[in-house]
């Protein structure tokens, strides 16, 4: 008669993990770990590389968009943003961005992050601060006529003007430039801001009319 404690040992226990070798599995040794982490950290840091080298790209976008919302000061990011955009293809902003930050200038209560936001823009202004920032109308000339009164920098005016502008038409000029120094066009727009008129009615009239030049395109 066959020994009971011989035969329960011999028996497959169910509820015991398969062996790697009852599988056919192979073996991971510390060497291949540490050989599928060196490759794994070589990807990272490619896919790193192509976001900041190419921003407007889908890695670009999610590398902006997740450093935006960890940051706690946003200039910190929009700053190197629009360098990053300058130094790679100089080109407007893409819609995904443009659209985060327009939406976010809108509803944040954190007059800090406005700031940034605006100063961005600013900094964009000629072609490519993107095409949502001009839609926004009203809230944003009211921004940006607060802004004004305290710039003294001459090209940042100048800017603020032109997404002034840009906001009451509608739509970006095309590498705006006007033959008056920005300092001389500000009373106009501070005239014109001035007026008690619904913004539909307001946005129709142009704040140098009668004062040729006015805005220009190449």
């Amino acid at each position: 008669m066959p020994d009971a404690r011989t035969e329960n040992s011999e028996s497959p226990n169910p509820f015991r993990a398969p062996r790697l070798e009852d599988v056919g599995a192979v073996r991971v040794t510390p060497r291949r770990r540490r050989r599928i982490a060196l490759v794994a950290f070589a990807a990272c840091l490619l896919i790193l590389g192509y976001a900041l080298a190419e921003p407007q790209s889908k890695p670009g976008i999610a590398l902006f968009r997740a450093a935006y919302w960890l940051a706690y000061d946003k200039s910190v990011v929009l700053g190197p943003y629009h360098r990053q955009i300058a130094f790679t293809n100089n080109v407007e902003i893409v819609d995904e961005v443009d659209e985060q930050l327009c939406e976010q200038l809108m509803v944040s209560t954190d007059r800090a992050e406005q700031e940034a936001i605006l100063d961005f823009y600013v900094s964009q202004a000629g072609w490519r601060e993107g095409r949502r920032i001009a839609k926004l109308g009203r809230p944003l000339v009211a921004m940006l006529m607060l802004r004004m009164r305290s710039t003294h920098d001459e090209l940042k005016l100048n800017s603020t003007l032109i997404l002034i502008e840009n906001a009451r038409r509608g739509e970006n000029l095309y590498k705006p430039f006007a033959q008056r120094s920005a300092d001389e066009l500000v009373p106009f727009y501070e005239a014109w801001w001035a007026s008690h008129d619904s913004w539909e009615d307001l946005r129709q009239v142009d704040p140098l009319a009668g004062q040729a030049p006015g805005w220009r395109s190449p």
